[in-house]
């Protein structure tokens, strides 16, 4: 769309550490709405991974940053403010509030000590008229009130919502809304955000390197595994949130049916009914071609001497097989043994960095030569496990 400031989670990044910094010099954070479409990963980043950046601005941990969720779809502004209560006082007349779930959710943070509190307020677009108007206040920098009450410096209000192209019935934003904010468009089609993430939450590798092997190729209408833009019918399509749905199925299918299984029909109805006709038939063909990466079972059960394919593409899925087998400090070693071994270096580097900080966020105790000698060589990363074993 024409005017929209589309931004990737690089842009993001340096957009916050340029408005954090608003507090050095005696202004407020002013809050960012980060519009796009349903499933482009918007909430996640808000409430994962701005923590992170909130804690590298401000000197803290990002364990002192909590993060309220205050979804909007369905809610009226009873119960976001709370319900207003006629008083008076000394002869005249005044309307107080009730305190709603939300406002005490806020309190309750504030009494538990958090040194910095993120107000998501989700669904922003598509939230009642009223509620928009109830919310505004927050989503003022110069204000910065609920109910009349100040949320206080240590607060950073920021939104999410999907446009009125997305289909998703949502609705313009009020101009004093888009007045006073940081008005940004997610994209996407960009991965920099959900890969780390979905290594980290057991997303299937094999689904992981089939979205990073397409970044940038043409799958149907996009470029890339998922979707430019919603389509205009009532089809399937890729998203970040689709694509995981898609993965925790295939789990379920190699439950029952072994690793190694093809896809019968019946998984591939529910690939192709979760991320459209294009997109999952490239996962399909991507799968069915995954017999040439190493398994997780060869990996751990000879690392020193299993299989290590010729293709990228293979060396990519058996890096990631290799991320999943570490489920401990024993099979971490025996992982990053073998991981060791792959030829592509990017693919190397890339594996034994996030195999290193899975056991270091575990605060496993996994020790093998091959791991020694990665840290040795790239000091950088057993400064990153350190790091993780010491929070």
């Amino acid at each position: 769309m024409k005017n929209e400031t589309v931004v990737d989670i690089k842009t993001l990044e340096q957009m916050y550490q340029i408005n954090l910094a608003n507090r050095f010099i005696g202004e407020p954070v002013q809050p960012v709405v980060l519009a796009g479409a349903p499933g482009s990963g918007k909430t996640q980043i808000l409430k994962n991974v701005l923590p992170e950046w909130i804690a590298n601005a401000y000197g803290c941990s990002p364990d002192d940053v909590e993060v309220l969720v205050l979804p909007l779809t369905g809610r009226d502004a009873a119960e976001v403010l709370g319900f207003g209560i006629p008083t008076e006082i000394n002869d005249e007349f005044y309307t107080q509030f009730s305190k709603s779930p939300f406002v005490l959710a806020l309190l309750r943070a504030k009494e538990r000590g958090a040194k910095y509190i993120v107000i998501l307020i989700d669904e922003l677009m598509q939230a009642d008229v009223n509620v928009v108007n109830v919310v505004s206040h927050m989503l003022d920098a110069d204000t910065s009130t609920i109910g009349g009450e100040p949320l206080g410096e240590n607060v950073i209000v920021c939104a999410t919502g999907n446009r009125v192209v997305d289909r998703a019935a949502s609705k313009p934003l009020p101009a004093q809304i888009i007045d006073r904010v940081i008005l940004a468009t997610m994209n996407n089609t960009t991965q920099d955000c959900w890969v780390p993430w979905a290594y980290a939450n057991n997303i299937n590798p094999i689904v992981i390197t089939c979205a990073q092997a397409y970044e940038g190729r043409t799958v149907g209408e996009s470029r890339g595994l998922f979707a430019d833009k919603v389509p205009k019918g009532s089809e399937n399509y890729c998203t970040k949130r689709s694509l995981t749905r898609v993965s925790k199925q295939l789990d379920s299918f190699f439950y029952l049916n072994g690793d190694d299984a093809p896809l019968n029909d019946g998984m591939k109805a529910i690939i192709t009914g979760n991320i459209g006709m294009d997109a999952g038939n490239v996962l399909i063909d991507w799968i069915r071609d995954a017999v040439n990466a190493t398994s997780i079972a060869d990996i751990q059960a000879d690392p020193e001497h299993a299989m290590i394919p010729e293709s990228l593409e293979w060396q990519s899925i058996s890096a990631g097989n290799a991320f999943r087998s570490a489920i401990d400090g024993e099979t971490a070693g025996r992982a990053i043994t073998y991981a060791m071994r792959l030829t592509a270096k990017d693919v190397r580097i890339d594996i034994c960095s996030r195999i290193i900080s899975k056991a270091g966020k575990n605060k496993w105790d996994f020790n093998s030569n091959a791991a020694q000698k990665f840290m040795v060589e790239y000091p950088e990363l057993h400064a990153l496990f350190v790091k993780h074993l010491e929070a």
